[in-house]
């Protein structure tokens, strides 16, 4: 998922990351903030958000967990638990792309478990949609694919990997809206391309073809790239923030992981069931 270079975005970024600070690779980098150093008072906390104009919120899936939506990393949880089941080669397959276009019904499979269907808004969704209704939210950079901002009704939101909202086919290429494809998710079968791809005549009557390629749900995948709008935004917000929350994530994948060296010259405030690799402030 690296889309991020130390080029592209960063050179445009608040502060230049110089190569020091980030190497190649998928994985989170070790990096010292310089932010102001808050004292671990929830006081304090909240007269730092309170008096912040421009929130930046990063999130991962444990705001979500509440939610019943599973969590994906660590023993246990869906990848080591897929992993398992499946016997495949390695954690993540079910979410390499290089694995789906080889074998896409182990990730169908299972891919009910994490389906955003019927599910509320958890407490931390709704503190971020209250920081939206203040005025003072920049923007939800969110990791999840769960689509639970929109339960909520945040609309400031970015998917960084993605959503169920829409998917593609793999062959034509053709985008639909991702209900379409839910009943085959909720059944654990792998969805169809519809489209009639091409027309011939026999005996006089027309003929049409379907694609029949596999539908894939418009969520970012192992060794694929970011969608453009985290680029795009994240190149104007870099520069407006004065607050970033990071909440529920260890961020272990790049480029989301970066974000903090970028804002590393604002207020930081890390929120977390696990450290967070460089964070000065775990509640």
């Amino acid at each position: 998922m690296d889309r991020i270079s130390d080029q592209d975005v960063l050179n445009d970024s608040t502060e230049q990351v110089s190569n020091d600070d980030i190497q190649n690779g998928g994985r989170a980098r070790q990096f010292t903030t310089k932010t102001l150093e808050l004292p671990c008072n929830l006081d304090e906390v909240v007269k730092t958000i309170q008096s912040a104009k421009n929130i930046l919120v990063v999130t991962g899936a444990g705001i979500s967990a509440s939610c019943g939506i599973p969590t994906f990393r660590g023993d246990g949880q869906f990848y080591s638990t897929v992993a398992r089941e499946f016997n495949l080669p390695y954690q993540h397959a079910v979410m390499d792309i290089n694995y789906f276009k080889e074998d896409p019904r182990p990730f169908y499979k299972v891919a009910q478990r994490i389906y955003p269907d019927n599910h509320k808004a958890s407490l931390s969704h709704l503190f971020i949609k209250k920081l939206e209704e203040a005025g003072t939210l920049l923007r939800d950079y969110t990791q999840n694919i769960d689509t639970m901002e929109r339960s909520a009704g945040i609309e400031r939101v970015v998917y960084c990997h993605g959503s169920f909202a829409k998917a593609k086919c793999t062959r034509c290429g053709v985008e639909i809206d991702g209900r379409e494809i839910k009943s085959e998710i909720l059944a654990g079968e792998v969805p169809r391309c519809r489209r009639s791809q091409q027309t011939f005549n026999v005996c006089e009557l027309t003929c049409m073809l379907q694609c029949g390629g596999v539908i894939k749900p418009c969520i970012t995948f192992f060794n694929e790239p970011l969608p453009e709008e985290f680029h795009e935004t994240f190149q104007s917000d870099a520069r407006r923030a004065d607050l970033l929350i990071v909440m529920g994530t260890s961020l272990s994948v790049a480029p989301v992981s970066y974000i903090p060296m970028i804002l590393r010259n604002i207020p930081s405030i890390f929120i977390n069931v696990d450290a967070v690799p460089g964070s000065e402030v775990k509640a």
